[in-house]
């Protein structure tokens, strides 16, 4: 399965259990992700500038079908509160990416891969890391979490397996550093 298709089967099988809509391919968005990804600089686009939603990953591996990195962006949903509106007190960035990948009225993916070296990616230490970034149709509109980050479905569980959560040497949360990165 090539990453683009892996990707996007990743992210629906997680839609699937919130009662989302099966995301589709969308050139203009992976067009985006890539001349980003090639920048090989692990930040987040500046939100004046960035026209949709974002989630980010950098590590040692190659990105395989990806879905390890759509398993750690799910992993957000422990603990979410599927009947609040985003505030000061029910934030959304603790899940962001979950939101992101969940958000039923987000239609559309685009994704994109580029290997980078040591220095570009500014992670000494580590050896070459791959950039790689999943851009969606706008999601996270304050107000419209309720009715767009759905509950799991009766019945519907998470299909992650743990076990392929410890094949990554650590993760990047909050910017505390462990060896792999996530935004």
């Amino acid at each position: 399965m090539d990453f683009n298709k892996g990707i996007i089967a990743a992210h629906n099988a997680k839609r699937r259990i919130h009662g989302a809509p099966d995301l589709v391919y969308n050139a203009t968005l992976a067009a985006s992700a890539q001349d980003w990804a090639n920048r090989c600089h692990f930040a987040h686009g500046s939100d004046g500038v960035l026209k949709w939603g974002e989630c980010l990953e950098a590590g040692s591996m190659p990105p395989g079908n990806g879905s390890v990195a759509v398993d750690y962006w799910y992993s957000e949903s422990q603990g979410y509160d599927y009947t609040k509106e985003v505030d000061d007190s029910h934030p959304a960035q603790a899940a962001g990416h979950f939101v992101q990948m969940i958000w039923k009225s987000t239609s559309s993916i685009g994704c994109a891969y580029a290997a980078c070296s040591e220095d570009q990616m500014q992670m000494p230490g580590l050896g070459p890391k791959g950039n790689f970034i999943v851009y969606y149709t706008y999601g996270g509109v304050a107000g419209e979490y309720v009715a767009n980050v759905l509950p799991p479905k009766p019945g519907m569980q998470d299909v992650t397996d743990p076990s392929k959560m410890g094949t990554l040497k650590g993760v990047r949360l909050g910017g505390d550093f462990h060896g792999y990165d996530h935004h």
